[in-house]
């Protein structure tokens, strides 16, 4: 191909003989054709840019995890800071009365049932702000708010009651709620009853699970504007009738229970038998780690 030694006059000779001769030398240098290069970059470019968009994606889903992780932090921590409040507002009744296992309805307990129950529509507002009502159930689109007054006394008085009617007009609730433990009168005469009159809604109950299938069904119903349910007393009577069936399946299971432990007493090894039992009964029973039965 070349006569050698190769001689050139000038470098501009030089030059023109590589031009030439391209493809002899980049044989020789293992170099690939200009074209083939810039494919083979342009596959290394898209295999980086797809990596690149891997790592950016699994960064995307570990910082979704971790706010995950904080949001979830900060909710033990509003839960262990109410679980703290009730446990201090506990300590301020009986000796070996419980507020949650009581049902005591204090501010506290009904705030942590609602935040549970509809926390991620509305914000639940127990601030202490005068003739406010004691909690406040403010929409976050910011549309409406709720007055919720809560009475845990065995007499509610009628200046109770003014107190609640006058709140509602002076704040311009949407809706207002009045939360007793104990009877209304000339309102509620019995336990776990609710009553609805107009803007109103009345419930008397001790127990929060009565309470929050109330309050989600109202404020469920709220949304979509259709009280004529509430008029009716159709769906709370609904509510009211499950609840008693569901106590009288509860009392009649706890007789079957201690049936059932009267006949293991006559095995062997009774105690140990029996180790982990499930107890059905009032919480006031569980005392000092008795049994109820």
């Amino acid at each position: 191909m070349f006569s050698y030694p190769l001689t050139f006059d000038s470098s501009s000779e030089h030059i023109a003989h590589i031009k030439t001769n391209q493809k002899f030398y980049r044989d020789v240098l293992d170099l690939k054709d200009t074209s083939e290069e810039l494919e083979l970059q342009k596959k290394k470019n898209a295999e980086m840019n797809d990596l690149i968009s891997q790592m950016n994606d699994k960064l995307k889903i570990v910082d979704e995890e971790k706010k995950k992780q904080e949001e979830e932090l900060m909710k033990t921590k509003e839960m262990l800071k109410d679980r703290a409040a009730l446990e201090e507002l506990a300590g301020k009744k009986k000796e070996g009365d419980s507020v949650v296992h009581k049902g005591a309805c204090d501010e506290k307990y009904v705030e942590i049932v609602l935040k549970e129950l509809v926390g991620d529509v509305y914000t639940v507002d127990n601030g202490d702000q005068i003739n406010k009502m004691d909690v406040r159930l403010v929409r976050n689109d910011g549309a409406f708010t709720i007055g919720i007054e809560c009475k845990d006394k065995e007499k509610v008085s009628k200046a109770d009651i003014e107190k609640f009617k006058r709140d509602k007009v002076k704040n311009k609730f949407k809706r207002s709620i009045f939360i007793s433990t104990h009877q209304i009168k000339n309102i509620l005469e019995e336990e776990n009853q609710v009553k609805i009159d107009g803007d109103e809604m009345w419930i008397v109950t001790k127990d929060h699970i009565f309470l929050a299938a109330v309050m989600k069904l109202y404020l469920a119903n709220l949304e979509y504007e259709i009280d004529n349910v509430f008029d009716k007393k159709i769906m709370f009577d609904k509510i009211i009738d499950t609840y008693n069936t569901w106590q009288y399946i509860k009392k009649g299971n706890e007789k079957l229970d201690k049936k059932f432990l009267g006949l293991m007493e006559l095995t062997p090894d009774f105690e140990r038998n029996i180790k982990g039992h499930i107890y059905h009964g009032v919480q006031g029973k569980f005392i000092a780690g008795r049994t109820p039965y």
